[in-house]
């Protein structure tokens, strides 16, 4: 009996004596690479997401100053000023003003209600009529330039882009706007949302055509 008995186990008991330690050992590096791998997948989906919904926040909160804005604008727009604008080479110089030239945001902030703790809003009101100062040219942030009654309103679809970096974004600028001769004049609203902590951001604007 007890003979019989060797012979099932023989590889356990007396050929291969000292393996148990390192297979458990070797069991356990394998489970130590697996649960580093999950880990690191894992984390990288946390980030991921993450990242996702930060993107989320600041351009629901970009968007929630644009429309702020518009609302600003249109509750002061009988007493917005219609003076052509000087460009010196600095945005403020071509803010939206009010008729005594004070400028918009200083009446109306230029930061909407928080919405989001984590989450800085920027309100820039930028005013289309303008011209250059001297020997200042056109800069990259600057809106599209739409002098008030120069012209009947149609712009040459052969002109080429028009000066400013929102002209790239704006699907009328080879259309026909009509009104021209003074009776239109045209604002850009631009809207930086920016974290806190971290210093991601996210900018939009828009443009806000007004009858005069």
């Amino acid at each position: 009996m007890n003979n019989s008995k060797r012979c099932i186990f023989p590889s356990i008991g007396w050929k291969y004596p000292g393996m148990a330690l390192p297979l458990v050992i070797l069991l356990v590096l394998v489970g130590f690479v697996f649960v580093g791998v999950g880990a690191y997948v894992v984390k990288n989906l946390f980030w991921s997401s993450q990242a996702t919904v930060v993107q989320a926040k600041l351009y629901n909160a970009a968007q929630h100053g644009i429309e702020w804005g518009i609302a600003k604008l249109w509750a002061e727009s009988s007493d917005l000023g219609t003076e052509v604008r000087t460009f010196n080479g600095n945005l403020e110089s071509i803010e939206v003003v009010l008729s005594d030239d004070t400028p918009l945001r200083a009446k109306v902030g230029n930061s909407p209600p928080e919405a989001d703790p984590g989450i800085k809003v920027d309100v820039l009101f930028l005013d289309c009529n303008y011209e250059y100062s001297g020997t200042v040219t056109a800069a990259s942030d600057l809106p599209p330039q739409f002098k008030s009654g120069s012209g009947s309103g149609i712009i040459d679809p052969n002109a080429g882009t028009l000066v400013g970096s929102s002209a790239i974004i704006d699907p009328n600028r080879f259309l026909d706007l009509g009104g021209g001769g003074g009776k239109e004049h045209r604002y850009v609203i631009r809207s930086k949302a920016q974290t806190r902590f971290g210093g991601r951001e996210v900018e939009i604007e828009v443009m806000v055509v007004m009858n005069r």
